[in-house]
């Protein structure tokens, strides 16, 4: 590595402290728009995708967020959830990592709808657990 071998003066100065890095490119934020995301959560309706949508669209939580929750991260008692982990996938295995950044590990303003979905998820994780065709594929992650 030219820096080490320059400050450990095997050479008279860094090569790579010349080269200017490529300038970032940015490109602005875009959000969908009220009417959008009511059409995406309608078309959701009850199904899987419904909870971790609910979630995503009113606080601004990410999909890696919503997917790395775990039932420890849901207090239904205070009607609260913390980010915690986000899910990262590493080699074709998904797996919850620690947030990128402090400030990313929050209690987000959740709303009720929010929240009135949650518990009906967890009765429904169960009942998929004790299907024979989930049975010998269920993974307990929480």
């Amino acid at each position: 590595m030219p820096d080490g071998a320059a400050r450990e003066d095997l050479l008279a100065r860094d090569p790579a402290a010349q080269v200017k890095p490529p300038a970032l490119r940015r490109t602005p934020a875009w959000f969908r728009t009220v009417p959008e995301v009511a059409a995406l959560l309608e078309a959701a309706g009850r199904t899987r995708a419904a909870p971790p949508l609910g979630l995503i669209a009113p606080t601004g939580g990410r999909r890696v967020e919503a997917l790395a929750l775990t039932w420890r991260d849901v207090d239904c008692h205070k009607r609260s959830l913390t980010i915690r982990s986000r899910q990262a996938r590493v080699a074709g295995r998904l797996f919850a990592s620690d947030p990128r950044t402090v400030r990313s590990r929050r209690t987000p303003p959740s709303s009720s709808p929010v929240l009135d979905l949650l518990p009906e998820g967890r009765v429904e994780q169960a009942r998929e657990r004790e299907r024979v065709h989930a049975a010998n594929l269920w993974s307990e992650t929480g």
